[in-house]
């Protein structure tokens, strides 16, 4: 896993940032590619999804929070 070391299949990952404006604020996207088509690929995208969606959770609370 790469929690502990390299990825475990070969990968040329690239990641985008877009940070644009809206009525209400502002949207944040993030854009990954370049995940190995294996079920070790999915496994490894499936826990990046849950990662992302755990970390925009926090932005939002940050947020809501400072009003």
């Amino acid at each position: 896993m790469a929690r502990t070391g390299g990825l475990p299949f070969e990968a040329s990952l690239e990641t985008e940032f877009t940070v644009g404006a809206t009525a209400g604020g502002a949207l944040l996207r993030v854009r990954q590619s370049g995940f190995a088509d294996s079920p070790t690929g999915d496994d490894f995208h499936a826990g990046c999804v849950s990662g992302w969606e755990a970390t925009f959770a926090g932005i939002e609370r940050f947020a809501s929070a400072r009003g």
